[in-house]
């Protein structure tokens, strides 16, 4: 029986949702690790200066090139399986390049705002800094999917609340926050 050409378009409309929807699962559970390694480096770092105080920022950077060495070696790892996947499907090809330069825009942008607002104590740098990469996943949510949106913005949210009502305990506040939406945020992107 031949088809239509009203449900051979419904069919292929249908087959690319479900290209769509795979390339965004694929992107979350890529996405996943990468959540929970900086999670557990910001939730640390937040918790060693609320803790540690002056030695906090030997733990920071310990912590940051490691885990940027591990951001890098998996980010390889992942595109070299990729590559190898029989399906085709390399994701983020292109956007891998964009991804790239919209962090080191963020980075740019953060490093300017803070050379403009300087003298800035720690507690305004960790807080700046960190809605910076939480509107960062909020513009990841447009390109990749409700998921990072609602991470970002829950980020967004309880950033400020702690910045504004934590008092002495910001640091302690905004570790338990980045274990929650980092950490809990990778796990929710493993589980689609």
């Amino acid at each position: 029986m031949a088809l239509t050409r009203e449900q051979a378009e419904v069919a292929l409309g249908d087959i690319d949702n479900f290209q769509a929807r795979t390339r965004q699962l694929s992107d979350y559970k890529d996405a996943a690790p990468h959540f929970l390694i900086w999670g557990m480096v910001l939730a640390g770092g937040n918790f060693a200066i609320h803790f540690l105080g002056e030695w906090a920022s030997t733990f920071w950077l310990a912590a940051g090139v490691v885990a940027a060495a591990l951001t890098v070696g998996l980010g390889r790892w992942q595109s070299e399986r990729r590559r190898r996947d029989p399906s085709g499907y390399v994701a983020w090809n292109t956007d891998n390049l964009r991804i790239g330069l919209t962090f080191g825009v963020v980075f740019i942008f953060g490093c300017g705002a803070v050379s403009i607002l300087y003298p800035l104590n720690l507690k305004d740098s960790i807080a700046l800094v960190t809605l910076f990469y939480a509107c960062l996943f909020l513009a990841f949510g447009v390109w990749h999917g409700l998921r990072l949106g609602i991470i970002g913005m829950a980020l967004v949210l309880l950033v400020i609340a702690s910045y504004h009502f934590s008092m002495d305990y910001f640091h302690l506040w905004n570790g338990i926050i980045a274990a929650f939406t980092f950490i809990g945020g990778g796990l929710w992107l493993r589980r689609v």
